[in-house]
């Protein structure tokens, strides 16, 4: 296993995948900071604000990006029938499929990390680091449950791309049924809905991913700390569960070219 996953590592350093995906990230991350949009407020202008605004910018272009590395890893191996050659050497599909997935799950984090960073640096040389005076009391606690939940939405996603990518085995197909799940999921986040109890009461947030609003009301309610801010995350979590599951299943299951 060790020397799958130093596999999968050594594939990602020259993955045109993965380069563009880091760049075209950052280059997101870093240009939102400098430039003011409409996520911002005082709060969000300064450095002290700049860990709560990356993932408010992650539309669905930029979760796109995780798609293309899936695409990348996975589904550009099972189109051109390069894990042919690497089942015929009595590798286990189990083992392929978990040096895949712990791969592609350790630099999507790395990723956006860099981004949270990144932004920061970049408001602090702009703005200051607090320049308004505006606290949060727990601040680095909150900012790690904030980003924490960014995260679990993001892997969640990464999870349904590589089931499709599994499923389809081909890099454009299953990419472009990727943007099509992440469009349904923005243009009809009301027609599904769920019910969730925070510190204020009970709410409603619409769609499986569309818990970047919510994020951003309770950064501006201080409310991260409360128990309803990780019940926000519960659908897509499950959702990628299950994909992630079935993604293994089909891997398994399905011939290979």
């Amino acid at each position: 296993m060790r020397y799958l996953l130093y596999n999968e590592v050594f594939k990602m350093r020259y993955s045109r995948a993965v380069r563009f995906a880091f760049w075209y990230l950052l280059a997101l991350a870093v240009g939102c900071a400098y430039l003011q949009n409409g996520f911002d407020t005082t709060f969000f202008m300064s450095g002290y604000g700049a860990p709560f605004t990356v993932f408010l910018h992650y539309g669905m272009d930029c979760l796109g990006a995780y798609a293309v590395m899936a695409g990348g890893l996975i589904a550009q191996e099972l189109d051109f029938g390069t894990l042919q050659s690497t089942l015929g050497r009595g590798v286990k599909r189990s083992q392929i499929f978990s040096a895949k997935v712990i791969c592609l799950f350790a630099v999507s984090i790395l990723f956006y990390l860099i981004d949270v960073v990144a932004a920061c640096l970049v408001r602090t040389w702009k703005m200051g680091y607090n320049p308004h005076g505006f606290v949060l009391e727990h601040y680095w606690e909150k900012v790690v449950r904030y980003n924490a939940g960014a995260l679990a939405i993001i892997l969640s996603y990464m999870c349904v791309f590589i089931f499709l990518m599994v499923l389809f085995q081909r890099t454009g197909v299953g990419f472009a049924v990727s943007v099509v799940v992440m469009y349904l999921d923005s243009a009809y986040q009301d027609r599904f809905t769920y019910y969730y109890y925070s510190g204020g009461g009970y709410g409603k947030i619409g769609g499986s991913f569309s818990a970047r609003i919510l994020m951003r009301l309770a950064v501006l309610d201080d409310s991260i700390l409360s128990g309803g801010f990780w019940l926000m995350f519960v659908p897509c979590i499950c959702i990628g569960i299950v994909a992630l599951i079935l993604a293994f299943v089909f891997f398994f299951k399905q011939d290979m070219k």
